[in-house]
């Protein structure tokens, strides 16, 4: 019964560690715009766009959601969160994710999203990073109790038709932001760096549930010796 009772909650405590791993960062196409006029373009080459991630979460794609911080080619930390940490330009800290990006983004997953005519993809993915800056208020104030998009922020007028449009599609969403989360990086040093959007495969089971799944395992092995 002793050795059982060490060794099932030897296997509940290694279960109730989940290992955060890392991700690592390419660029996709678009990211070259800067949707501000007037604003510095020191960090503008690659702050948006999409970007490819690829590490523990396996394959995807992502967008920023600060405006003012940049991402490079290379290997992050992460935690996921429910909203950005530290940095940006809407304020918080965290800053939540609104159920408008979480939306978009959950659209931009399922594939149904993309370049219409002779709009490149890159001026696309630029569109629709522009519209998720402005719904976490990274390009101005935005009331979201009026009724349109276009109705609301004084920097909307400077952004395309795509990205008005997009941001209108999902504008008063009632619907929450579900499995959407937000991946804080930062680099391995320990610095923070941008946050990316992510979408969860499965909710994860709390230490908590995971811990007493061992403990029933336990009981289990003492009723089979029994």
């Amino acid at each position: 019964m002793t050795k059982a009772l060490i060794a099932g909650l030897a296997v509940a405590a290694a279960t109730a560690t989940v290992s955060a791993g890392t991700v690592t960062i390419e660029f996709g196409a678009g990211g070259r715009h800067n949707p501000l006029p007037g604003a510095p373009m020191a960090i503008a080459s690659n702050r948006g766009g999409e970007f490819l991630v690829t590490g523990s979460l396996g394959p995807f794609s992502s967008f920023c959601l600060e405006y003012n911080e940049a991402l490079d080619e290379t290997t992050y930390d992460f935690t996921i969160d429910t909203g950005a940490v530290g940095g940006g330009l809407g304020g918080g800290n965290p800053d939540p994710l609104s159920r408008e990006t979480a939306e978009l983004y959950r659209q931009w997953i399922a594939g149904s999203l993309g370049p219409t005519g002779s709009q490149t993809q890159a001026d696309f993915n630029n569109s629709i990073q522009d519209a998720f800056w402005y719904l976490e208020e990274e390009l101005g104030d935005v009331d979201f109790d009026a009724a349109t998009a276009a109705a609301s922020g004084a920097n909307f007028a400077n952004l395309n038709a795509t990205a008005q449009s997009l941001i209108d599609s999902v504008w008063g969403t009632t619907q929450g932001v579900g499995r959407v989360r937000v991946l804080n990086l930062t680099t391995l040093a320990g610095s923070p760096r941008q946050s990316i959007l992510y979408i969860t495969a499965i909710p994860l089971p709390g230490a908590g549930a995971l811990a007493l799944a061992g403990l029933v395992g336990v009981a289990a092995i003492r009723r089979r010796k029994m």
